[in-house]
Parts: C-alpha cells; sequence; structure tokens
C-alpha cells in the first residue's frame, strides 16, 4: 500500500487532484474572509479576495519552474511565500470553527475573527520556531574490524539547508556555529545545501566563507540533492572544493575508520551508478556509510549491506498537513529518525533549513549528532 502510494503522490493524477483541491480551498477561504469583511466593514470583496489568493497560490504552485536568477524575483518569491505561509493554517482553523460553529448553532459572521486570529499566531509560531537549531542525537553500534583504534565516532549530519531564499547567510552562521559547538570528528552534508535556483545568484562568497568555518577534526563530506544543480555542472564541485568540502558524485573516500560512498541524486541522475558498481574495485574491510539524500535509496543499502546510510528530503513534512502526505509517501521508515533494518542502520534527518515556506510546525531544524560506536 505504502509504495502504491508513494508512486501515486509523485504521479500526475495527484498533482491535478491537488490543484483541484487548492481551488476548493481557496474558495472556501474566500468566502469566510469575505464575510468576517463584510460584518465589520460593510464590504462584499470576495471575489476580489479569491483573486488575490488565486494569483499567490498558482505561483507558489509553479515556483520551481520559475527560475529566480535575480533579486527582484527572489523577494517576489519571499513575499509570496511568507503570505501563502498563512494559508494551512488558516484553513484549518477556519475548518474546526466551522464544525463547532454548527455544532453550537452560532450565526454571527464576526465570530469568524476568532480563527483568523489564532491562526495568525500558529503561523507566526511556525516562522520563529523554523529558525529554532535543535540538536537530535542518536547511538548507533557498528560492527568493526578490530583494527580500529577508536571505540566512538561523532559525526554531525546535515541535511536541506536550502541556502539561498529564506536561509541567508545570518541563519547558516547560526547552523555553522552550532555545528562547531559539538566538536564532532567529521561533518556530512547529505544534499540540497542550495534551494531551486538559488545556485550561481545568492551571495555564493558570503555562503563559501560561511562554510569555510566547519571546523570538525576530520573532514566535511557533502552529497547533492535535487534542489542542488545537477552533477553535470563542473563548477558546484570546484564551488565545494573551495569551501572546503569534499563533494562525492558517485564516488568513495576512504577515512582512518570508514568508507564513505556519496551518491548522486536520483532524481537529478536516475541513471546513477548502482551501490555494486561503487563497491567495484574498493578493497576495504571497513564499514561503509552511504550518503544519498532521498531516503528511496534506504532500500538499496540494506541490500549491499551498508553499515548506515544517511539521508535528507523529506523535511518530516516540514508542517501539518504535509507531515501526513509525506509519511504515507514514504513509509516509517524512510519518513524520518533512525532504524535498523538487519546489519543497516538509517538516519533520515528533517533537515536543518526550509524551503518554499519559511514554516515550521510538528517538525524541527536540527543538526544531527551521530555517536557511531566502533564495535569488534
Amino acid at each position: 500500500m505504502q509504495v502504491w502510494f508513494s508512486e501515486f503522490i509523485r504521479g500526475r493524477v495527484f498533482s491535478v487532484l491537488f490543484c483541484i483541491l487548492g481551488f476548493g480551498l481557496t474558495i472556501y477561504l474566500s468566502s469566510r474572509l469575505g464575510i468576517l469583511i463584510e460584518e465589520f466593514a460593510g464590504l462584499d470583496l470576495q471575489l476580489a479576495i479569491f483573486l488575490i489568493l488565486t494569483v499567490f497560490c498558482t505561483y507558489m504552485l509553479i515556483y520551481v519552474n520559475i527560475h529566480r536568477e535575480n533579486k527582484k524575483t527572489q523577494k517576489l518569491f519571499n513575499l509570496c511565500g511568507i503570505i501563502f505561509s498563512f494559508f494551512p493554517s488558516t484553513v484549518i482553523c477556519f475548518f474546526l470553527f466551522d464544525l463547532i460553529r454548527s455544532l453550537c448553532g452560532a450565526s454571527d459572521g464576526r465570530l469568524y475573527l476568532i480563527p483568523l486570529l489564532l491562526a495568525a499566531v500558529v503561523s507566526a509560531y511556525g516562522f520563529v520556531h523554523a529558525r529554532k537549531i535543535f540538536v537530535k542525537e542518536y547511538s548507533i553500534p557498528i560492527a568493526a574490524s578490530s583494527k580500529h583504534q577508536r571505540s566512538e565516532v561523532k559525526a554531525v549530519l546535515l541535511s536541506d539547508i536550502h541556502t539561498g531564499s529564506y536561509v541567508d547567510r545570518k541563519q547558516l552562521h547560526k547552523i555553522v556555529d552550532a555545528v562547531n559547538r559539538l566538536q564532532p570528528d567529521l561533518v556530512i552534508m547529505a544534499g540540497d545545501t542550495f534551494d531551486q535556483d538559488a545556485f550561481g545568484h545568492c551571495d555564493m562568497d558570503g555562503v563559501k566563507a560561511e562554510l569555510q568555518r566547519l571546523q570538525p577534526e576530520g573532514n566535511v563530506y557533502a552529497v547533492l540533492g535535487n534542489h542542488d544543480p545537477d552533477s553535470s555542472h563542473k563548477e558546484v564541485k570546484e564551488y565545494f572544493e573551495e569551501a572546503g568540502i569534499h563533494l562525492l558524485i558517485d564516488e568513495c573516500a576512504e577515512t582512518e575508520d570508514f568508507l564513505i560512498v556519496g551518491r548522486d541524486d536520483i532524481l537529478g541522475n536516475p541513471a546513477r551508478k548502482g551501490i555494486s558498481e561503487l563497491f567495484a574495485g574498493v578493497d576495504t574491510e571497513k564499514p561503509k556509510i552511504i550518503i544519498d539524500h532521498n531516503p528511496l535509496g534506504i532500500e538499496d543499502a540494506v541490500k549491499a549491506g551498508a553499515a548506515l546510510i544517511l539521508c535528507g528530503h523529506t523535511h518530516k513534512g516540514q508542517f501539518f498537513p504535509a507531515t501526513l502526505f509525506t509519511k504515507w509517501a514514504y513509509g516509517r521508515r524512510g519518513f524520518y529518525g533512525h532504524f535498523q533494518t538487519g546489519e543497516t542502520h538509517s538516519v533520515v534527518s528533517s533537515g536543518t533549513g526550509y524551503f518554499q515556506l519559511p514554516v515550521r510546525l510538528g517538525t524541527n531544524s536540527e543538526v544531527v549528532v551521530l555517536h557511531i560506536k566502533l564495535q569488534a
């Protein structure tokens, strides 16, 4: 059932149904806001509100196809995103209020001010909450060769920072500070370091300067995500190297303790190399850690006998009710958290940043600490 829904939610039929639902909810919200305005101001503005909301919703739904290559377009996108952030909470609050109102028999349209204010408070909380950085810790025992000297390696996992839109240099500075305070042995970045189309037009030098501040004892390793430029862009790898980050595109890197395998993103490169092909020619008994932006790669990692796979992409849904659809689409193991299947551990982060809407409700922007226990 989960596999079917996962395919369905990515299909064209779901996109059509989503647009129809969005259109219906826009009509519903316009009518409720119209009633409220008419009660207080005596003006019938339902049609005007509907047209304004339709413009905002349409823009946000097609944003992935809009090339935001200049600051003016970027500011417009950010403004629309902030306004649209109130849409989900407002619809839910109005709907719950209508349900209570029907049970109580209340008819005064001015009472719609209550769910509107509640939605404003909830949305404002989500806006502020998204910028807080939480630390999530997991203890992960991994079988290792007796040759290893260290019994534990502390790794920090970052994913889905989405630098370039709502996550600016100031927020990235906070993220780097949070990582450095943890004093990790290595840092792993599981994709979507940049937001859609942001690479090349945001403060590239400023972002690079912040990334260069990462100070693990060892190295920083990264893979690309579906919002990063695809792997065919040569300047991407050069940029990460200048930032002091080892970008792995279907490549392996051997450390003192592990073989780290970085997979190209499956959405950006459906023809990426298989794990068996990446392992071919590798002669090491060290535990294999796979970095794969999309948790759809977990099953491949389990079949390949990897010790650990690290993912992001889902944002844990980022905000309700998207959290429900995301969990149904990816299943419990691929949605969020730490799980073990056979000898393979998997960790899916809710992301360190946020995208499209600058809010988090029911999820956290997190830095993940992995206490990897090496057991002979």
